[in-house]
């Protein structure tokens, strides 16, 4: 795990940071609840749901869907909140084409996880509660 602790960055100013986010969006007329979409929309897409944090300073974000809930629990009701605009539609266009370039120019990298022409791609092996072990790492057989 990187730690960002020599940047003085830490769990308690991103915390900060997260609730001051929520604050800025509603004073600006913008629907705070976004803030969950993208940690949940970050959390199913790196897989970091109940796993561990994204670095050492970050909190995890299942934590910060909670606390950014908690803080708009805070805010009194303002009607007409911005979930969407023209502006941002478009920028969310704008931001398809460069992720669908950069990710073209991922698969063009080699990689030890890339299947090999003529080779089976390899299996994700994936552990499940209850499961046994030997499921995932078979005895060896002598």
């Amino acid at each position: 795990m990187l730690s960002l602790d020599l940047l003085g960055v830490s769990r308690e100013f991103e915390i900060e940071a997260d609730q001051l986010g929520v604050q800025y969006a509603w004073n600006a007329g913008y629907d705070p609840s976004g803030f969950i979409r993208f940690f949940d929309k970050m959390a199913s897409r790196e897989g970091y749901v109940n796993g561990a944090s994204w670095f050492r300073t970050h909190p995890p974000f299942y934590a910060r869907m909670v606390e950014t809930k908690r803080e708009m629990m805070f805010l009194p009701e303002k009607p007409h909140l911005i979930r969407d605009s023209e502006d941002f539609r478009r920028m969310k266009a704008e931001l398809a084409k460069v992720t669908a370039q950069a990710e073209e120019e991922e698969q063009k990298k080699p990689s030890l996880l890339a299947p090999v022409q003529g080779c089976p791609a390899p299996e994700k092996i994936e552990y499940k509660p209850g499961d046994p072990i030997e499921k995932i790492c078979p005895v060896p057989l002598s």
